[in-house]
């Protein structure tokens, strides 16, 4: 186990997503990394494990958004929009099907939080808000090749 994985287990990342692929799995993935009032950048290429790293840096600033796909594809691609302890978790399955990760109940279903998303600052109710520590588990898993539809519960948009 490297320090990523580490980092990942000891955070409690390793939740109940379903079908994980193997620790040995590297899907190439391309991904980006946006902060509110910048313009998203050009995306970054690596290995599942180097996005790993990533993710773990993102939960800990506590204010970050990402989005990821596989090398050589447009969809699906998730995204992850982490506030303080918080994160709401988009999946696209195509240009006209959008999904969000229903929340566990850390926030009030009437109640909202605002989230960064590319450039932007958006609100959520609390019934799409996860802890951060869950939403990584589930784009880390993605980023390692599980199928998106067996990683939670998801409502279309």
């Amino acid at each position: 186990m490297d320090d990523a994985d580490a980092e990942m287990g000891a955070l409690g990342c390793w939740y109940k997503c379903a079908t994980m692929p193997s620790e040995g799995a590297c899907m190439e993935v391309e991904w980006t990394v946006a902060s509110p009032g910048l313009a998203v950048p050009s995306p970054t290429r690596s290995d599942a494990k180097a996005y790993r790293n990533q993710l773990t840096q993102l939960v800990e600033q506590r204010w970050s958004y990402s989005e990821v796909w596989g090398v050589g594809t447009v969809y699906p691609t998730m995204t992850l929009s982490i506030s303080d302890d918080l994160a709401v978790v988009h999946r696209f399955v195509d240009a006209e099907a959008c999904f969000l990760l229903d929340g566990e109940d850390v926030v009030p279903a009437d109640k909202s939080r605002d989230f960064p998303i590319q450039d932007a600052v958006v609100s959520f109710t609390g019934g799409f808000i996860s802890t951060s520590t869950r939403a990584a588990a589930i784009i880390d898993a993605f980023a390692r090749g599980a199928d998106t539809g067996e990683l939670g519960s998801w409502s279309r948009l």
